[in-house]
């Protein structure tokens, strides 16, 4: 199952989904879900996993307000967010053998294990517990289990197995972006043992600087291309949701123009009618009126020639955002013209 969304469901246990039968889950969004019992976003039982999902605004009456993980169930590379549980875990209950890796777990309320509630065996890496509304991670103390290389305000010693307990520095945690700001300790603070998946929570590469980030989330320098394929990954995910579904020499959208194409010159490699072109040529006294559809960062040049089978001729150039015209002072005998974007220095 892939690509969904499940709210306001209701259930005895998992009020989003219970998976079965080794089933995984992955790029889903489980919200507003209530279970009368436990796990109510989503129930993960043994063999089961949840993988990159968002899982927010759930309830359960008694634990796993987001999601109830036992017996070995696994969730990887999600966002647990504002859920909530009458009993333990408002965003995790983990037992038994359960694994809770590249998560962040954030505003979630239970009386016990705010974040996570966790009973034996149960192991967490390279996630983010954070501002939770009691203890970030809460266990028995007679109970075995492993918190390695994440970051918490609760239930963790800082230095200790990789752990720390700085602000995680989230983008903009009031509106919902819970993305890594440049300065965040959490960057290039995991272990790329037992990395999952390919791409973090957003489509970005899951490891950017060669150490993963803690976190569903990988911070991305802004215009950086780590996969080296000529086009910012923040435009391949903007796109296409994934840097790893967009492929430059591919013509997504049946214009003729590559996705490295529709880049240079800022148009939707998605829309078919959104293509670079000359909106308007007019004959003016002294030349022609080149008018166009400019973007931002980008600038332009005209060009001319008499016949398709000579070369062209520069006429202007530097041409930048928010110019959309130029008169041409030409002969106005038979041209063609030609224009040119690439991006501004």
């Amino acid at each position: 199952m892939e690509n969904c969304r499940t709210q306001g469901n209701s259930a005895g246990d998992g009020g989003g989904a219970y998976l079965m039968n080794s089933s995984c889950i992955q790029n889903s969004l489980f919200s507003g879900n209530s279970a009368t019992n436990n796990g109510g976003g989503v129930y993960v039982p043994e063999g089961t996993s949840l993988m990159g999902c968002v899982v927010s605004g759930n309830q359960a009456a008694v634990d796993g307000g987001g999601v109830y993980l036992t017996h070995s169930g696994t969730t990887y590379n999600s966002l647990i967010v504002q859920n909530q549980a009458g009993g333990k875990g408002g965003a995790i209950f983990a037992n038994q053998g359960s694994k809770i890796f590249s998560n962040t777990i954030v505003d979630n309320q239970a009386p016990q294990g705010a974040g996570i509630w966790v009973d034996e065996g149960a192991s967490i890496l390279n996630s983010v517990v954070w501002g939770n509304d009691s203890t970030g991670i809460e266990f028995p103390e007679s109970y075995f289990y492993h918190v390695q290389y994440s970051c918490a305000d609760g239930g963790v010693t800082n230095g200790a197995s990789g752990c720390i307990t700085n602000e995680p520095c989230f983008t903009d945690p009031a509106n919902g972006d819970y993305t890594l700001r440049s300065h965040s300790p959490c960057i290039n603070g995991g272990t790329n043992d037992n990395v999952q998946t390919a791409t973090d929570l957003a489509g970005y590469l899951r490891i950017m600087d060669g150490t993963v980030d803690m976190g569903a989330y990988e911070y991305l320098t802004p215009g950086s291309d780590p996969d080296g394929d000529g086009i910012p990954d923040n435009w391949e995910v903007r796109y296409f949701d994934s840097v790893m579904d967009c492929v430059s020499n591919a013509c997504s959208d049946s214009d003729a123009l590559n996705n490295w194409q529709e880049y240079i010159a800022g148009t939707d490699p998605t829309d078919g009618s959104s293509y670079f072109c000359i909106t308007n040529c007019s004959v003016e006294t002294d030349g022609y009126l080149i008018e166009w559809n400019p973007v931002s960062g980008r600038s332009y040049s005209i060009w001319a020639a008499d016949s398709l089978t000579n070369s062209f001729t520069l006429l202007t150039n530097n041409l930048a955002y928010p110019v959309s015209s130029c008169a041409v002072e030409i002969d106005t005998t038979n041209r063609f013209f030609k224009l040119e974007v690439e991006l501004e220095d």
